[in-house]
């Protein structure tokens, strides 16, 4: 079953049953998107962090939008079906937020392991660059921002040693 939220890139507005005065915005690919979370459990990160600022009534009125998207990478479009990357959609994706946080990055690792175009192409230095890129864009915009430490990976036998040292 196709779940509706995961539609090619589009963001799916949700009503909210609570004023939300401040927004904070999740940015990233799969594990943000929520691939293999169980459906319509609301078990994927962004969800469960969406219940953190409900527990004290100073908080209460932070919502969290997830704007995440399978396949997606912070400084390729290699894959049209899965949208601009992550400094691209910056400015649709994530002004007008007050807080972003950011899970993204596995996608591009993993291409530069096994790369099909010149784009695939990343190294660490470039990496960090890009997620110093949102840190300094985020701030220019007077948001907080908030790094998750990527996840380890491994596929089977689609990581390589390249991939490893990168």
């Amino acid at each position: 079953m196709k779940r509706p939220d995961r539609l090619l890139g589009r963001v799916q507005a949700v009503p909210c049953v609570v004023p939300v005065e401040h927004v904070g915005d999740t940015l990233g690919d799969s594990i943000t998107d929520g691939v293999h979370s169980t459906a319509d459990r609301s078990a994927r990160w962004p969800d469960v962090l969406a219940l953190w600022p409900h527990a004290d009534r100073k908080t209460a009125n932070i919502g969290v939008v997830n704007a995440g998207i399978s396949g997606n990478r912070l400084m390729s479009t290699a894959n049209p079906l899965v949208g601009h990357d992550a400094l691209a959609r910056f400015d649709r994706d994530v002004l007008g937020a007050r807080y972003l946080f950011v899970l993204d990055g596995i996608n591009d690792i993993d291409r530069a392991g096994k790369p099909q175009k010149p784009e695939d192409v990343i190294d660490k230095d470039t990496l960090i660059w890009a997620l110093e890129q949102l840190a300094l864009r985020a701030h220019s915009h007077e948001l907080k921002i908030f790094a998750a430490t990527l996840t380890p990976f491994r596929r089977g036998q689609s990581i390589s040693q390249n991939t490893e040292n990168r």
